[in-house]
């Protein structure tokens, strides 16, 4: 056990970042008995355990998206100099498995055709910095804005990316379609404005957790062919229907389906 901050990637992603103290601060008693992770990858990648259920595989990088930045920067840093312009330019880079995206507040226009893949122990994530405390930028909403007729999120057949914190506006097409890809997760988003607000279709997997999903001109959700679990969302005043499933497998908790 510690009693310093242990440095976890995010919030909500309970992984070891590559400075933290947790990593190789365990007893090696455990040979034998622990020998996988929480994500059942094998551990300890080193001579001694990581503290916590997560074994540190490999190191990340994380990248950074603010308006006045240039999509011919590196997007290693947070400041205009270093950070992209745009969430398009972002999910089509040569993104590894276990990097970390942050978006600054403000608008992005244009539709994101995700082009990048992640593993089930180190997902490719993109997170809505709304509060400001990633890299001292001022607090706000992080919105991406579809292009005319176009989706907010096209994600087809890519495994293992997050979107964490977004306002998703869709125009003439659904907002979030995701088709083939496993593993893909929508936490803590606003979804509005598409034709549908989420379409699963494909055989993908994915989960969308506390997101609101509202005000969209056909159905709120459309599960037509795959796997979803939804946690703790709000589906309402939608104006085709809340929620259709045609094919799969779907597991909703904790949801309101309301005024649709």
């Amino acid at each position: 056990m510690i009693s310093v901050v242990p440095l976890f990637v995010t919030a909500t992603n309970y992984r070891l970042q590559s400075t933290s103290p947790a990593i190789d601060a365990g007893s090696k008693s455990a040979s034998g008995t622990v020998d996988t992770d929480f994500d059942g990858t094998a551990r300890p990648v080193n001579d001694a355990w990581d503290l916590g259920c997560f074994e540190k595989h490999g190191s990340f990088t994380a990248y950074y998206v603010r308006p006045d930045g240039d999509d011919s920067n590196t997007g290693t840093g947070p400041e205009a100099a270093d950070a992209w312009a745009s969430v398009v330019h972002a999910a089509t880079r040569s993104l590894s498995p276990g990097d970390i995206v942050y978006v600054k507040a403000g608008t992005y226009a244009g539709s994101v055709a995700v082009g990048v893949d992640g593993t089930a122990s180190e997902p490719i994530q993109f997170i809505a910095d709304t509060a400001g405390t990633v890299a001292g930028w001022p607090a706000g909403i992080v919105t991406l804005q579809a292009s005319s007729g176009g989706k907010v999120l096209d994600i087809e057949n890519h495994d293992y990316v997050e979107f964490e914190g977004f306002t998703l506006i869709g125009d003439g097409d659904d907002a979030v379609d995701i088709d083939y890809g496993q593993g893909v997760v929508i936490r803590r988003c606003a979804i509005r404005g598409g034709v549908k607000g989420v379409e699963v279709n494909h055989g993908a997997q994915a989960t969308v957790t506390n997101c609101l999903i509202h005000n969209n001109s056909g159905k709120g959700v459309n599960l037509i062919f795959g796997s979803l679990a939804m946690w703790n969302c709000t589906i309402v005043d939608n104006f085709s229907g809340g929620f259709e499933i045609d094919d799969g497998e779907c597991a909703l908790t904790n949801c309101i389906i309301a005024n649709n």
